[in-house]
């Protein structure tokens, strides 16, 4: 987790997103890239995953993940209450993304760390180049396209820049 930024909706409601730098490998026919991407996601982003992840899968699937912290707190807004937030997601974040692919790969993990924008990406880079991947028509990473023209993902982790915050 590098930090947190303190925003404005469109209602004037102020709210803090945090912002998550991951390191996604993939394979890409034959051949394995690696792309850093920086997502940011709310609190509640947070909290809606994890209830997912309770709701569905085995305990003991889960056993090693940190309980989030507290969504009922006086003051969100105050830096001492992010800071010890940002905390407490950054152990959850490290945690999760060192389950196994059997979790990580989970489409819910996968939509919440943006993992599709690595496939977008590497089908960019082959249409600039003339490559394998190029003119993909749909999302290249979903649940029911995984592996379609060799692209798949292998690891997904918090970057070495993240890793030094």
């Amino acid at each position: 987790m590098t930090h947190a930024s303190r925003l404005t909706d469109a209602k004037g409601t102020e709210y803090h997103t945090y912002h998550i730098e991951v390191e996604v490998e993939a394979d890409a026919a034959g051949e394995v890239i690696t792309r850093r991407l920086l997502v940011c996601r709310r609190f509640s982003d947070f909290t809606s995953l994890d209830g997912t992840l309770r709701a569905t899968l085995p305990a003991a699937l889960l056993a090693h993940l940190p309980t989030l912290p507290s969504s009922l707190i006086f003051n969100k807004l105050s830096d001492s209450v992010v800071n010890t937030r940002r905390a407490g997601l950054d152990k959850y974040v490290r945690a999760l993304l060192a389950s196994s692919a059997q979790l990580t790969m989970l489409p819910e993990v996968v939509r919440f760390f943006d993992v599709a924008k690595v496939f977008e990406s590497v089908a960019l880079d082959d249409d600039t180049t003339g490559g394998p991947g190029g003119g993909l028509d749909e999302a290249p990473f979903s649940e029911d396209s995984a592996g379609r023209d060799g692209l798949r993902p292998v690891t997904l982790r918090t970057s070495e820049a993240d890793a030094a915050a």
